[in-house]
């Protein structure tokens, strides 16, 4: 069994309050958001063995949150330049490069691409948008994350931290 989580990196800032859209960072909520995620995933003892991330400030953000709740040291080898604002179709031949020995990968990106490819992994062409902080873990049968496809994938589990209003 093979297991993938996306995550839609959590609240950022205005584009209007940056000087590029690499360069938004999480606000204050957003930066909350990330460690409660990062704490949910810790609770549910789920460890990746490979981790994907957008090189956009607010994706390394995120991720170095989930880093820290569960114990990792964030590494630069995560930074991967094709998901930044990336389609389904690229992330899913990002997915369909992981070594058969990966159990767990673990994809921090943007809308409207992780969104989509997670419905194009689950077949289900309704699924709910993966708001920011969202995560959806997945599960597939496949022995060989290079022929995963359209309708492979299991959703375990959705989940997004309480808003704090």
């Amino acid at each position: 069994m093979k297991q993938l989580t996306l995550i839609r990196h959590a609240t950022a800032t205005a584009y209007h309050d940056a000087d590029s859209d690499l360069g938004r960072h999480l606000t204050a909520a957003g930066q909350a958001e990330a460690r409660e995620l990062g704490k949910h995933l810790a609770k549910r003892s789920l460890r990746p063995s490979h981790w994907h991330v957008s090189p956009a400030s607010r994706t390394q953000e995120t991720a170095q949150a989930i880093a820290l709740a569960l114990r990792e040291e964030p590494s630069p080898d995560w930074l991967e330049p094709r998901i930044y604002l990336a389609e389904s179709a690229t992330l899913l031949a990002l997915i369909q490069e992981l070594p058969d020995l990966c159990t767990h990968a673990l994809i921090v990106g943007h809308n409207p691409g992780i969104t989509d490819l997670a419905r194009h992994l689950l077949a289900r062409v309704t699924a709910p948008t993966l708001e920011p902080a969202t995560c959806v873990t997945l599960i597939t049968n496949q022995a060989t994350w290079a022929t995963v496809g359209s309708g492979d994938f299991t959703l375990t589990e959705r989940w997004k931290p309480a808003r704090a209003d």
